[in-house]
């Protein structure tokens, strides 16, 4: 039975090989080391700033409720624009390799050395890429109108 994951790749030696960037490994993996130290962190104080939270709305619901006001307009912000900032990234990735019907495009930087797809099935790629980055964008939009739409109807409620 094919390997589905291999079924796209050509067999055939002479097919162009993007070669990996060592630069762009280096950096991947930093990225990694410095995101999964960031989420360590994030979890940790959380986790002490909602027991403080959970604490001081028994004793100032007001005040508790005008902290999650603020935490979720935060996170609605953040959130939303790095959801904007990934669809720019994908996007634009996609707009090129649309335009060169090559995918990866040849500027992008690998992290291993990677088949390039040309033609149809690079084509269909890039679509799917930017079917992908509207996705985002709608995203990026949704969530902070849902989250500041929350904060809104928990600070009502109180008052």
């Amino acid at each position: 039975m094919p390997d589905r994951n291999r079924s796209c790749m050509s067999t055939d030696p002479s097919q162009n090989i993007l070669p990996a960037d060592p630069r762009a490994r280096r950096r991947a993996i930093a990225w990694i080391v410095v995101l999964g130290i960031s989420a360590a962190v994030a979890v940790l104080v959380s986790q002490s700033y909602l027991s403080s939270l959970a604490d001081l709305a028994v004793a100032s619901p007001e005040l508790a409720v005008e902290r999650v006001h603020t935490l979720l307009t935060r996170l609605a912000y953040v959130g939303g624009l790095s959801l904007f900032a990934m669809a720019v990234w994908i996007g634009g990735l996609s707009r090129q390799a649309l335009a060169e019907r090559r995918f990866p495009p040849s500027t992008a930087k690998m992290v291993r050395d990677t088949p390039v797809v040309t033609g149809a099935a690079a084509s269909f790629r890039a679509c799917v890429g930017l079917a992908c980055a509207t996705m985002f964008v709608v995203c990026s939009v949704l969530l902070p109108v849902s989250l500041l739409s929350i904060a809104d109807l928990l600070e009502r409620s109180v008052h």
